[in-house]
């Protein structure tokens, strides 16, 4: 099931008023592999019967490849850096 915030569903429902103006809406599927169409197609599904249809929809996977080189030359260049946390570590830092 895909994550998500209070903040990110609060988000969402306030971008829904730019889908009427040609922007176009993008899952986070950040972990495709474990991700469901289910869940997008509901998505989709509440989003049409609040009477808005978007014009077209990217999903975060579709920019993997772009994202990765971007992260790669920001570490080359010293304003990123790779963690070498390990997962319990990694938590501690995050909250």
């Amino acid at each position: 099931m895909p994550s998500s915030t209070v903040g990110e569903r609060i988000s969402g429902m306030l971008s829904l008023d730019f889908w009427k103006h040609d922007a176009d809406p993008r899952f986070d599927d950040t972990n495709p592999e474990k991700e469901e169409g289910r869940y997008f197609q509901s998505i989709l599904e509440t989003v049409r019967w609040l009477g808005y249809e978007p014009w077209k929809i990217t999903y975060s996977s579709d920019n993997f490849d772009k994202l990765h080189a971007l992260a790669v030359e920001l570490t080359k260049r010293g304003h990123a850096y790779v963690c070498t946390c390990n997962g319990e570590s990694s938590n501690i830092l995050q909250h």
